[in-house]
């Protein structure tokens, strides 16, 4: 305590992580036609001992005026991360002709600060910040491991944002919400790009700083418990929405293989939707039966830099029915459902790859010959399943 009015709090910390992993693989032939579990040599298989190491200092202080419930906020935090790989099959007399995918790399101290503030009215929180972020390469992005080169001229992305946001509860608490916008540049964008060997002419994948990215969105979730007490049928009946809109653009973001510049400045961003939205509905009885409903609604997305292969988006409509119930001086606790995923029987997809590996062609990706997709698809019908839980409490 400063005063009666005013109440500083300072914090300040540090975060060492260290992380030591073995990862093995042999590659596929590929001619699974013939041959489906073909592997080759063993001079194309890697096993690799990695150690990883990131270490954090933060302070982060608070100064807030009592009486009128407002808060600044000042933070900063040096980040730190190095990386050291030591490839087991290079060991001398080991192998005949491996190459050593051995290498060491260290990003310099990263100084990053926060700024807000915050202002409280009633069951109200205003928040205004500004905020810088840090991501380094991985260990398995700084190293091109077909050519046996360091990645040395990757260096991490930094990220500034401008976030205001306000959340709370009205309405005797009943309803919830929560708005925010925002806007985000990122600058050094690790991207993942093709190159071709010089010296081969085989083609190969690496990770470059392709320029800048821009992001400005705005994000809002609302919740209204119409019922919310024990003497009426249903003791809950709770809609709730929450919606994503953005607005993901590349500047100044370019890509360059052999003599061949393009540049993709003002494109939207891939596997980002401009408009993401849910829409739900709980219902709770005395009895103990309950129901869940969502509505998801997702918008198109690209899968390239040039924005010419678009992905529909697609809505899907999930439900769960079941009955839940304490009982024996509520020892115990019982849950039975059954629950159904994509009742409109829509097509979608549960996973979608962008960049690098946009239009798969591997002959193990399940299309048939000369077909590529930039997707895995989900199931285009419904399909249901259910449950049973039990739970016994230890008093």
């Amino acid at each position: 305590d400063l005063s009666k009015d005013f109440i500083n709090v300072l914090s300040f910390g540090t975060e060492l992580q260290q992380s030591n992993s073995l990862g093995s693989s042999a590659r596929f032939t590929g001619t699974n036609d013939t041959i489906p579990l073909q592997v080759r040599d063993i001079n194309a298989a890697s096993n690799n001992r990695t150690n990883s190491k990131q270490t954090a200092f933060f302070a982060h202080n608070r100064l807030t005026y009592q009486p009128w419930d407002l808060s600044f906020i000042l933070g900063l935090s040096s980040n730190t991360v190095n990386y050291e790989r030591t490839d087991l099959l290079a060991t001398p007399g080991l192998l005949t002709g491996h190459t050593d995918n051995s290498f060491g790399r260290s990003f310099s101290p990263s100084y990053n600060p926060h700024v807000a503030l915050q202002k409280i009215y009633k069951h109200q929180i205003f928040n205004l910040s500004y905020s810088e972020g840090y991501n380094a390469p991985t260990s398995s992005t700084a190293f091109i491991s077909t050519i046996n080169q360091t990645n040395d001229a990757l260096v991490p992305e930094k990220a500034k944002m401008i976030d205001f946001g306000v959340q709370g509860l009205v309405y005797n608490d009943r309803f919830d919400y929560q708005v925010s916008i925002f806007s985000m540049k990122i600058s050094d964008k690790l991207t993942q790009l093709n190159g071709i060997d010089a010296v081969s002419g085989s083609a190969y994948s690496y990770w470059a700083n392709t320029g800048l990215q821009k992001n400005q969105g705005a994000e809002i979730s609302l919740g209204y418990d119409v019922v919310a007490n024990n003497e009426s049928f249903f003791t809950d009946i709770h809609p709730f929405m929450s919606g994503s809109f953005y607005d993901f653009t590349y500047e100044k973001f370019a890509t360059k293989t052999g003599k061949d510049i393009v540049d993709y400045s003002g494109k939207q961003v891939v596997g980002v939707p401009k408009t993401k939205i849910t829409l739900g509905l709980d219902l709770t009885t005395k009895v103990g039966l309950y129901m869940n409903n969502t509505f998801n609604i997702m918008g198109d997305v690209y899968t390239d830099f040039a924005n010419t292969n678009n992905v529909k988006g697609f809505n899907l409509l999930n439900s769960k029915i079941g009955y839940r119930r304490s009982f024996l001086n509520d020892n115990f606790d019982l849950d039975i459902f059954v629950a159904g995923n994509n009742l409109t029987s829509e097509i979608n997809y549960t996973f979608i790859f962008l960049g690098n590996a946009v239009g798969d062609s591997d002959p193990g990706n399940g299309y048939p010959k000369g077909v590529t997709t930039d997707i895995n698809p989900g199931y285009n019908k419904a399909y249901f399943f259910g449950g049973i839980g039990l739970k016994y409490h230890l008093k």
